[in-house]
């Protein structure tokens, strides 16, 4: 349905038409975007191979964000 009016109006219309929940694809790219980076750096001197680092950030960042987008599912039950 199409929203006629100001931007702001368009905003206040789409977080007040369904339960969205907050962990989505988007904060799964987030938190790869900001935490990589900083864990991966503090961490770099002392591993021995930077590259399984490297993958087990981006493996446990993506296990973690699942496991609270199934909590968050669970727990915080949305009404249309």
């Amino acid at each position: 349905m199409a929203v006629a009016g100001k931007w702001s109006y368009a905003w206040v219309k789409a977080f007040n038409s369904g339960p969205y929940y907050i962990v989505l694809i988007g904060y799964l790219v987030l938190t790869l975007f900001v935490e990589v980076p900083i864990v991966y750096f503090t961490l770099k001197n002392n591993t021995e191979s930077k590259k399984k680092l490297f993958g087990s950030i981006i493996m446990m960042n993506i296990a973690t964000t699942l496991a609270v987008a199934i909590l968050e599912r669970l727990f915080c039950r949305g009404q249309w």
